[in-house]
């Protein structure tokens, strides 16, 4: 998925982006000036040829300048780099390798890491610079001469300017290069105040969700447990239906709130199993059970198959378990129109202390085809159909499944054909309580 919108990577892609922006200007403003100070002294000492290219060169960095505060950021960039690769170059050529002019090229080495981020959105245009100022070097070094024979050059010239390249350029490879370790020490301090933030916002945030979801789940407890000592059996026909749907919707709203609170701790990681004993044939008759009235209005016919040799008693989080089962069932329901969905659970394995089960959930329903299958376990994702859109949910249902069995070192298996209908099955191996 995509980095939202508003979170830490984009205030860290802005601190970014403003942190190369500043460098890339300080790093035209300190070309331009030194351009324009090596274009005067050439004057002084009578070079034209060096002094023509130099004059070039800095009107050309300005124009990069310019560039850069409109806006035109890549542009400024790959106009100053080029541009200084090909002057250094020529000015060496011009100058001859005597006098040092092609020392520079360190600096714009050192230089370059400021200027273009090492990130991989910027990888093209970070090989392309590293290309042009490499082969402007090497090409450089082969070309020109030990002596200028461009221009009259005297001794006393070439000492001048070959103690004045290197005096600058150890400078400003060393004034760099701190620049290099003192912005990277303060882009990750920034980086960890932002992810400070988002931590305290999201421990701010899980707080609310709990004490939110305390005040809503015990209303709804206390509903149910008034309902659930209502004999239906004894009420009027037509009291039995209202009462039914107090059941369903109560049960669900639950549903719908465990799971909203559940995302929110798998995603903090915070969720845990707790294993006690447990009737497990009775927990998935139960499970079952409270999804009868919903399958009855839709005409559905529900089918429950338990293997005979299931161990009566295993260790596991009853909680957990009713929880992917009735989010899987809710699912197979709320996707079927017409004809039933079947609850399965077979015995793969029995061994003296352990039992591997295969839990299988199928339906008739709309089915998913085979591009959407991967995508069923997004966040938020549905199934995009008119049938859907009479019973929409918070599509987190089968993603906190998905999570909830890894949890559980097991991981849900779908099979499905699209207007004929999905299998949804998952294994788990648990303890046998004798």
């Amino acid at each position: 998925m995509g980095e939202p919108k508003g979170t830490i990577f984009d205030k860290a892609n802005t601190i970014q982006h403003q942190r190369t922006l500043r460098h890339t200007r300080t790093f035209l403003i300190v070309a331009t000036l030194l351009s324009f100070v090596a274009t005067l002294k050439n004057y002084q000492l009578d070079l034209p040829i060096s002094l023509r290219i130099l004059a070039i060169m800095t009107l050309g960095l300005s124009t990069s300048f310019l560039l850069l505060i409109r806006g035109f950021t890549f542009a400024a960039r790959l106009t100053a780099i080029g541009l200084l690769s090909v002057s250094l170059s020529l000015v060496t050529i011009a100058h001859g390798l005597r006098a040092g002019s092609y020392m520079f090229f360190f600096w714009m080495f050192f230089a370059l890491p400021l200027v273009v981020p090492i990130h991989k959105h910027y990888k093209q245009e970070l090989i392309a610079l590293i290309t042009c100022i490499t082969v402007c070097y090497a090409a450089t070094i082969i070309i020109a001469p030990y002596e200028s024979t461009w221009q009259q050059m005297k001794n006393d010239d070439y000492d001048i300017l070959f103690r004045g390249n290197c005096t600058l350029t150890l400078l400003l490879s060393g004034v760099f290069a701190y620049f290099i370790v003192t912005n990277e020490r303060h882009y990750n301090a920034n980086l960890m105040q932002l992810l400070k933030a988002s931590e305290d916002a999201s421990e701010a945030k899980a707080k609310f969700l709990s004490d939110i979801g305390h005040e809503l789940r015990t209303p709804i407890n206390n509903m149910i447990g008034a309902l659930s000592i209502i004999d239906t059996d004894a009420l009027p026909a037509n009291e039995k239906a209202p009462i039914q749907i107090l059941k369903y919707s109560s049960s669900h709203m639950l549903q719908l709130i465990n799971n909203l609170l559940d995302f929110h701790r798998l995603e903090l990681g915070k969720l845990q199993l707790y294993h006690q004993p447990v009737q497990l044939p009775r927990l998935i008759t139960q499970t079952m059970q409270s999804f009868t009235y919903k399958a009855a209005e839709k005409n559905l016919q529900l089918h429950l198959h338990i293997d005979h040799t299931l161990p009566e008693t295993v260790l596991t989080d009853a909680t957990r378990l009713t929880q992917i089962i009735n989010n899987l069932l809710s699912n197979a329901i709320k996707y079927t129109q017409a004809g039933n969905v079947t609850l399965t659970v077979n015995v793969l394995q029995q061994q003296q202390h352990t039992v591997k089960l295969l839990f299988t959930i199928s339906d008739t329903g709309v089915g998913i085809s085979v591009e959407n299958i991967k995508r069923i376990f997004e966040q938020y994702w549905q199934v995009d159909n008119d049938t859907n859109r009479k019973g929409s949910g918070s599509g987190l249902g089968l993603n906190i499944v998905q999570r909830l069995l890894q949890l559980f070192h097991s991981s849900l298996q779908v099979e499905s054909k699209q207007n004929v209908g999905s299998k949804f099955s998952f294994t788990l191996q648990l303890p046998v309580v004798v």
